[in-house]
């Protein structure tokens, strides 16, 4: 039986070519409600999110998207409400849209694209975990991780205001952690290095055989989903306040 056979999640930035939809093909594969989320930047984000859904339909899950700018807490709680106006809950919530990375010297960056970032990076995950948090106090259950970076804290040089906010969403949700595992929620961080984007066929395929690519040194998008895997599993029952780096040899 697959491990997560009625469980929801909600993954934010779930359509693009990245960690997001490698985590929702996992959780899908093992029976979840997937719930995907793109936001508002790209023309062609409703094309994507078609193709991701029906991937996630074909490996068994069941899903829905839904469109919302993680910077803007009206927009999210519109998508929380219609999560639990579809499913009726929210057991994982999976933190993984953020701002953009640019490299530009500190003088060089203006102040609209420094808040952009900050607010992508730390108002979109407040936003998420305070509409979502209380659904899984009323359940008595919860799986909360949030994406940041390996090395932040030891990063040196741009992207600064993209780095700040990987190090404030680890505080957050450090801070978290141990007030919210008496409800039964746990709260974690996954900090991959630098990771690849694959094609959607390949990240079906590594979600479908999670030991592709065995003889590499660099992390993958699948990877990440792994970890997720586990930290929303009932063996991860007890892991909370961690930061799981998957490093590699890049960072």
């Amino acid at each position: 039986m697959p491990i997560f056979k009625d469980r929801v999640a909600l993954v934010t930035g779930s359509t693009g070519e990245g960690m997001g939809r490698s985590i929702a093909f996992t959780l899908a594969k093992e029976g979840a409600k997937v719930v995907l989320n793109y936001g508002t930047g790209l023309p062609n984000n409703v094309h994507a999110a078609e193709k991701v859904l029906a991937e996630v339909r074909a490996l068994g899950g069941k899903g829905y998207a839904f469109k919302a700018d993680t910077r803007e807490e009206d927009e999210v709680k519109a998508m929380v409400e219609g999560v639990i106006k579809l499913y009726g809950r929210i057991d994982f919530l999976v933190c993984n849209a953020g701002g953009d990375w640019s490299m530009k010297d500190i003088t060089e960056i203006d102040q609209e694209h420094w808040r952009s970032v900050i607010k992508a990076e730390v108002d979109g995950v407040f936003f998420c975990i305070k509409n979502a948090l209380p659904y899984m106090r009323e359940a008595r259950f919860g799986r909360i991780i949030a994406v940041s970076i390996a090395g932040a804290g030891h990063w040196i040089g741009p992207p600064y205001d993209y780095i700040l906010g990987k190090l404030a969403r680890v505080s957050f949700i450090k801070s978290l952690a141990p007030l919210e595992i008496i409800n039964g929620i746990t709260c974690n961080i996954i900090a991959p290095g630098h990771t690849p984007r694959l094609t959607l066929r390949q990240a079906v395929e590594a979600a479908k055989h999670a030991t592709l690519w065995k003889r590499r040194t660099q992390a993958l998008p699948q990877d990440a989903a792994e970890v997720v895997r586990f930290l929303c599993s009932d063996e991860a029952a007890f892991v909370t306040g961690s930061v799981l780096e998957l490093a590699g040899a890049s960072s």
